[in-house]
C-alpha cells in the first residue's frame, strides 16, 4: 500500500517513459513526457488520436466513453466558485442567477452547472487560466472549476484580488482516462488506485479544499498527486509491454496446440450390440491417457468413465438413436481420464448394421476432445456477465434468437419460469419448438423484425406442459461482433394480464438495445428532466434528445392536458421515494398523433431514500385498447339482443340441458325459470321427432351450426307448438346457442295458402276436364243416335270407344298428378330439376292456355339434387302463378303474354333456373321486400303475402338453394319487353 512520498519514489524508479496530457498543470518530471496543451478540448482530441495517450485528472462522461476508458475514481473534489475579494461569500449558487460565470468548455463542471442551474449565464472558455483572466478584468462575475485547479491557477498567476467564494454541492470524481485500445490495463490502474492509503487520500483532499482567499499553497501535496499519477501511467506502459510480450507467446502456443489437435485425430469406437463388446482405437485410448494394453473391449470402459451427473443424459441420447428416434447419435459430456481429470468430448455415432428383424447390431462412432472449446466458451461467458446479470434477473420474459437459424441463443430466468424449460433445454432448442405457427410464418416474422419492417407480433406459444399461450412478442435486431441477433421481449396476453417491467440503471447500459427497442424507454432525474429517451421515443414525439433534455418537465407537452397533472403527481411521489409501478396514459406527437402507452416504472433511490432517477418503459397498446373497446361493445350488443329479442334465445350444455335463457324463451314455452332449468331442449321435442333432433344436435356439434329447421315442441300445459330453430356451437366447444321462433300461426297461414293453392289447382283441373268431358259426351251421343236409327258401323263404334277410353285415361292421369301434389310427403330424396319443372307446367297447363300465355322453354341442362319433390314443385308453381297473375292483370294484348323458362348448368354440381315474364316488372320500391311474409305484390283482396315468402322459405331455408329477383329488359322477336326475372341456383348436397 502507498503510504508516503518515499513509497511513491520507490515505485517510480521501476518504470520507464509515458505520455501524460493535462490542461497545463503538469511539468516534465523524471523520465515522463508531459505535453502542455492550450485547452482541455485539445487534450481530449490527443487521447482520442494517440493509442498511448492519457489524461490523469478528468471524469467519465457518455461522450468521452465513446473513445476512451476510465479508471476508478482516485480522489474527489468539489466544484468551486471564484470571485473578486469584494464579493460576499455565497451560500446558494442560485444567488448567481443572471450572473456571468466563465468555465472551461467540455469541462465536467460546465455540464453540471448547465443542467442544474439553467438561469446562470455560462461563458465557455478554453481553460481555467482564461476564466480567471476574464474575472480579473471584470469581464465576468465569477469563474468555476474543481477546487484544487482554481487554487493552483490563482496562486500561479498571483491573482491576489481573487478568492474562493463557495463550494457547490457537486463533487467531481477524478479518474485516469486512456485510449479505448488499452482496455486490458484498466484493471491494473484500478489495483494501484486501491493501494493508495485512505488517510493519504483524505489528507490530499483536506489540503486542497478552500473557501477563503488563497495565500499559500502546499506544493508537496501537488507533487504527491503528480507522483501518484506518474506511478499509475508508468506502470500502465510497463504492463502494456509485458502484455504484448505474453500475447505473442500465447499466439505461438495456440498455433502449436491447433497443429497438435489436427494431427492427433479423433478416438474411434465400434460397439457390437450382440456381444456387447467395444473396439477402442489406439487414438481413443491415447485421448484419455491410457496405453493400448490398459483398456479392454468391455463396454464398461466407456460407461464407467462418464461423469455420473451426465450418465442418464448420455444413455438417453444413445437409447433415442437405438430406437430410431434420432437418425444419428450425438452428445457432449465429460469422460474421466487416467489422471483423474475430466475431458469434455463430442461423441458422435451411427447405426451401421442391423439384423434380419431390423434391430441394430453395430454402432460406430468417434470421440473428439472439445475441452478447449468448452473452456473458451466459459471465458466468453465471463465477458458477458454484466449483460447477463441484467438480462437473467429481469422480470420480463426475454429470449435471444438467431435470425438465420431460429436457434434460441439465450433465455432469462423469467423465460424458464414461464415456459417450464430449463436453461440447458432452452439452449438446445429452436424457436419453432415453442412457436406453433407455420415455418413460413415464423421465418417471415423473423425477416420482418430483422429488417425493422415490423417489431410487434402475436403468436401461439407452446409451454413444456403442452399448454398453448397467446403471447405478444416485441422483437428488435441488435448488432454484435458475430452478427445480428434478435432481442425478444415476450408478454403473456392469454388472460390479458398487464405486462410489468422494471429497468435498473446500468453504467454500461447498451445504447443499441435501448434505441432499437419497439417501445419508449426514458430516464427522468429528480428535477423532472428527461435526460435520456431512446430513438423510438424521439421519432414518435418529433423532438431530439437535446430538445427534450433542455429543461425540466419539457416532456409534459407530450401529455394530453387532462392527463398532465396525474403524471406530474407520479413524478412528485417518486421524488419522495414512492413508486407507482405501472399505469396507462396517452402521448401526443409533435404532429398531434395520439397513442396509448402502458408504462412500467423502476425507481432508483439515493441512500436517503429520495429519488435519484426514474426509469420507465412505455409499450404502445393503442390497438389493444381499441380491440378491448370493440369486444366490450360487442358484448353489450349481445346482452342487449339476448335481453330484448322477441326470439327465444337459450344457452345449453352439449346435452341441451338449459343453462341460461331470455324472457322471450320463457314466454314462448310458458315455463317458469326454475321449471325450464330442470329441462332440456331434447325433452321439449315431441317423442316421434326426438331421434331426428338428436341427429341435428350431433350435426351442429360437428359442423358448428345448423339453422332454420322446424320442429314440433311440447311446452307448458302439454301444448304443442311449431318452432323454427337454429343451433350454434359456441367458441368454447362446450355450450350450444339455441334460437327459437314460434311459427305456429305461420304454419296455419301456410296451410291456408296451400289450400288456396289447391283451390287454384282444382279450378285448373275443372278447366282441363271440360274438353275431355265434352269429347266423351259428343262421342256417347253419336253412339246413342246410331243405335236409335239402327245405323251401326262396327269400325266407327270401335273408334268412338277408343276415343272415350283415351279421354278417360287423361282424366285419371290428371287426378293422379293432383293427388301427388297435395299429398303430405316430407321425405327428401334425389330428384331431377327438369322433372319438377315439367310436372309443374303440366299442373298449370289449363291456366296457362286459358289466359293465352305462351311458354318459351330452353330446358336442356339438368341436375339431380336432394330435396322434397312436392315442396320444390310448390315453389316453382308459386313463381309461375305470380307471373300468370301479373300477365292477366297488366298485359291486355294477349299476343304479348310470355313466360321464358331456361336451365343452365354452371358446373357439375350446380344448375341455374331462370323464369322471366313480360308483365312489365315489379315496382322498384317493393322489389326488395317481395320475399317477406304477408307482403303481397297484388291487391289485398286477392293476395295473402305468403306465396313468394313460401318460395324463399322452401328454397333457401329448407333446401339451402339460392334465389334472387330483379327486373330485366329484353328483346324477343324484334320487340322490347320488360318483366320480373327469378333466378334459382340449385346445388348438389349430401343426403
Amino acid at each position: 500500500m502507498i503510504k508516503s512520498l518515499k513509497d511513491l519514489l520507490d515505485k517510480l524508479s521501476r518504470f520507464t517513459n509515458s505520455l501524460v496530457y493535462d490542461g497545463g498543470i503538469c511539468k516534465r518530471l523524471l523520465k515522463l513526457n508531459f505535453i502542455k496543451v492550450d485547452s482541455f478540448s485539445n487534450a481530449l482530441y490527443k487521447v482520442n488520436e494517440d493509442k498511448f495517450g492519457a489524461i490523469i485528472s478528468t471524469s467519465a462522461t457518455k461522450d468521452r466513453e465513446k473513445y476512451a476508458l476510465f479508471s476508478k475514481p482516485y480522489i474527489s473534489f468539489p466544484i468551486s466558485i471564484a470571485t473578486k475579494l469584494n464579493t460576499e461569500n455565497i451560500l446558494d449558487l442560485n444567488e448567481l442567477n443572471g450572473k456571468k460565470i466563465a468555465v472551461g468548455k467540455n469541462f465536467t463542471a460546465y455540464k453540471l452547472l448547465e443542467r442544474n442551474y439553467p438561469n446562470i449565464q455560462l461563458i465557455p472558455v478554453k481553460n481555467t487560466i482564461e476564466a480567471l483572466y476574464l474575472l480579473s478584468k471584470d469581464k465576468v462575475d465569477a469563474a468555476a472549476d474543481i477546487n484544487p485547479v482554481l487554487v493552483y491557477y490563482i496562486t500561479q498567476n498571483n491573482y491576489n484580488e481573487i478568492k474562493i467564494t463557495a463550494n457547490s454541492k457537486f463533487n467531481v470524481d477524478l479518474q485516469i482516462m486512456v485510449n479505448k485500445e488499452n482496455r486490458e490495463i484498466i484493471p491494473i490502474l484500478n489495483k494501484l488506485i486501491e493501494d493508495i492509503n485512505p488517510k493519504t487520500k483524505q489528507n490530499i483532499t483536506n489540503k486542497w479544499i478552500y473557501t477563503k482567499q488563497v495565500t499559500k499553497i502546499d506544493y508537496s501535496t501537488i507533487i504527491l498527486i503528480i507522483f501518484i499519477s506518474i506511478i499509475i501511467i508508468s506502470f500502465l506502459i510497463y504492463r502494456q509491454f509485458l502484455l504484448e510480450k505474453y500475447q505473442n507467446k500465447l499466439e505461438d502456443s495456440e498455433f502449436r496446440w491447433k497443429f497438435a489437435i489436427e494431427g492427433s485425430g479423433d478416438g474411434l469406437w465400434d460397439w457390437n450390440l450382440e456381444t456387447n463388446n467395444v473396439f477402442y482405437s489406439k487414438q481413443w485410448k491415447k485421448l484419455f491417457g491410457f496405453r493400448e494394453d490398459e483398456i479392454t473391449s468391455d463396454l464398461k470402459e466407456w460407461h464407467n468413465r462418464i461423469n455420473p451427473n451426465q450418465l442418464e443424459y448420455v444413455l438417453k441420447k444413445m437409447e433415442e438413436h437405438i430406437h430410431g428416434i434420432t437418425k444419428e447419435y450425438e452428445c457432449e459430456y465429460q469422460i474421466l481420464c487416467k489422471n483423474n481429470t475430466f475431458k469434455w468430448i463430442l461423441d458422435r455415432g451411427v447405426i451401421v448394421k442391423r439384423d434380419s428383424s431390423n434391430n441394430p447390431t453395430r454402432i460406430i462412432g468417434t470421440h473428439k476432445d472439445i475441452t478447449k472449446r468448452k473452456e473458451l466458451l466459459e471465458e466468453i461467458q465471463l465477458v458477458k456477465n454484466q449483460f447477463e446479470n441484467m438480462f437473467k434477473t429481469h422480470d420480463s420474459v426475454m429470449l435471444l434468437i438467431s435470425p438465420d437459424t431460429g436457434a434460441i441463443l439465450d433465455a432469462n430466468l423469467s423465460a424458464t419460469n414461464f415456459y417450464g424449460y430449463s436453461y440447458t433445454e432452452f439452449t438446445t432448442m429452436n424457436i419453432s419448438q415453442i412457436n406453433v405457427s407455420s415455418k413460413d410464418e415464423i421465418q417471415n416474422s423473423i425477416n420482418s423484425a430483422k429488417s425493422f419492417k415490423n417489431n410487434k407480433f402475436v403468436f401461439p406459444h407452446k409451454l413444456k406442459n403442452g399448454q398453448i399461450k397467446n403471447v405478444e412478442v416485441y422483437s428488435s435486431p441488435i448488432e454484435t461482433q458475430k452478427g445480428i441477433i434478435l432481442f425478444s421481449i415476450i408478454k403473456d396476453v392469454t388472460n390479458e394480464k398487464e405486462l410489468e417491467k422494471e429497468i435498473v440503471k446500468q453504467i454500461n447500459f447498451t445504447s443499441t438495445l435501448i434505441d432499437n427497442a419497439n417501445a419508449i424507454i426514458a430516464v427522468i432525474d429528480a428535477t423532472g428532466t428527461m435526460f435520456k429517451i431512446n430513438k423510438y421515443g424521439q421519432e414518435y414525439v418529433g423532438y431530439s434528445q437535446e430538445e427534450i433534455a433542455s429543461a425540466p418537465y419539457f416532456w409534459d407537452k407530450f401529455l394530453p392536458e387532462n392527463k398532465r397533472n396525474n403524471v406530474i403527481e407520479i413524478i412528485k411521489k417518486a421524488q419522495k421515494g414512492e413508486i407507482v409501478k405501472s399505469f396507462k396514459n396517452s402521448w401526443l406527437s409533435k404532429t398531434g398523433e395520439e397513442k396509448i402507452f402502458e408504462w412500467s416504472n423502476t425507481l432508483i433511490k439515493k441512500p436517503d431514500g429520495t429519488m435519484d432517477y426514474l426509469a420507465t418503459i412505455g409499450i404502445d397498446i393503442t390497438q389493444k385498447e381499441k380491440t378491448q373497446e370493440l369486444i366490450l361493445a360487442q358484448k353489450m350488443e349481445f346482452e342487449s339482443i339476448f335481453k330484448f329479442s322477441s326470439d327465444g334465445i337459450a344457452i345449453t350444455d352439449l346435452e341441451t340441458n338449459f343453462l341460461e335463457f331470455n324472457e322471450a324463451y320463457l314466454n314462448i314455452t310458458g315455463f317458469t325459470r326454475d321449471e325450464l332449468l330442470q329441462k332440456s331442449s331434447l325433452e321439449l321435442t315431441v317423442p316421434e321427432l326426438r331421434k331426428h333432433m338428436k341427429s341435428l344436435i350431433k350435426k351442429a356439434i360437428t359442423y358448428g351450426h345448423i339453422k332454420n329447421f322446424q320442429k314440433e315442441s311440447i311446452v307448458a300445459n302439454n301444448r304443442r307448438i311449431a318452432l323454427n330453430m337454429s343451433i350454434t356451437l359456441l367458441p368454447n366447444q362446450e355450450k350450444l346457442l339455441i334460437i327459437i321462433k314460434d311459427v305456429t300461426t305461420i304454419k296455419i297461414l301456410e296451410e291456408q295458402a296451400r289450400l288456396a293453392s289447391m283451390g287454384e289447382m282444382i279450378g285448373n283441373i275443372a278447366h282441363q276436364w271440360r274438353q275431355p268431358l265434352s269429347i266423351i259426351s259428343t262421342v256417347a251421343s253419336g253412339i246413342k243416335l246410331s243405335v236409335e236409327i239402327d245405323k251401326k258401323d262396327d269400325e266407327e263404334l270401335v273408334k268412338s270407344s277408343n276415343k272415350i277410353i283415351e279421354q278417360t285415361l287423361y282424366l285419371s292421369k290428371t287426378i293422379d298428378d293432383f293427388r301427388n301434389f297435395i299429398k303430405e310427403d316430407k321425405e327428401f330424396k334425389l330428384i331431377f330439376i327438369n322433372d319438377i319443372i315439367m310436372e309443374s307446367l303440366k299442373l298449370l297447363d289449363s291456366s296457362i292456355k286459358n289466359n293465352y300465355i305462351k311458354i318459351e322453354k330452353e330446358i336442356f341442362d339438368n341436375i339431380e339434387v336432394n330435396g322434397n319433390k312436392n315442396e320444390l314443385q310448390q315453389a316453382i308453381i308459386n313463381i309461375l302463378n305470380n307471373a300468370i297473375d301479373f300477365l292477366k292483370e297488366k298485359i291486355e294484348d294477349q299476343n304479348n303474354r310470355y313466360i321464358f323458362i331456361k336451365t343452365k348448368k354452371i358446373d357439375t354440381n350446380s344448375l341455374e333456373l331462370t323464369i322471366l315474364d313480360s308483365a312489365g316488372g315489379i315496382n322498384k320500391k317493393i322489389i326488395d321486400r317481395i320475399f317477406e311474409p304477408y307482403f303481397t305484390t297484388k291487391h289485398q283482396s286477392i293476395g295473402t303475402g305468403l306465396g313468394l315468402s313460401m318460395v324463399d322459405k322452401i328454397l333457401r331455408e329448407k333446401h339451402h338453394f339460392e334465389i334472387a329477383a330483379y327486373n330485366e329488359e329484353f328483346t324477343y322477336n324484334s320487340k322490347k319487353y320488360k318483366g320480373a326475372c327469378f333466378k334459382v341456383l340449385f346445388k348438389k348436397q349430401d343426403s
